[in-house]
């Protein structure tokens, strides 16, 4: 919605559109979270420290080997918006999941990627397939219920 009242030559605009940050729906973007719970850790930092650590430090040294860079949500080359505000005091701040490997907090006025993430109730599974091309256009994945 676009309920922006705004002057020509206005650096600052008074926004009449009520905002929420709640989503119910099954197709959406990904929470900072998700970049979190994808990674498999490494050698040096095991999974598990690096899900109890703050994703502001996963882009200093052993964290950016073996917590950023082993989640497969990570992108080298785009910065990727979340779903969640930053700021409450202002809409426009949003988590991305940063091509420096940390969450940061952004202006969603920056050209970054949007990764769509879906919804799947607790009893869908990945049908077992231990080919080494599982997820290929020729080799689909598949999901079955249990």
């Amino acid at each position: 919605n676009n309920g922006k009242i705004c002057t020509s030559n206005a650096t600052k605009c008074n926004d009449e559109v009520k905002r929420t940050t709640i989503w119910l729906g099954y197709v959406g973007l990904m929470y900072p979270s998700d970049y979190g719970y994808a990674t498999s850790g490494g050698n040096i930092v095991k999974r598990q420290m690096c899900l109890s650590s703050s994703m502001y430090n996963w882009s200093n040294s052993d964290f950016k080997s073996d917590c950023a860079s082993k989640s497969w949500l990570y992108s080298s080359n785009n910065n990727q918006w979340t779903i969640t505000a930053s700021t409450h005091q202002n809409p426009s701040y949003v988590f991305e999941l940063g091509s420096n490997y940390a969450v940061n907090s952004r202006n969603t006025s920056y050209p970054n990627s949007v990764r769509p993430v879906v919804y799947l109730n607790s009893n869908i599974k990945f049908e077992e397939d231990t080919s080494s091309n599982y997820g290929s256009s020729t080799n689909p994945y598949r999901l079955v219920t249990s």
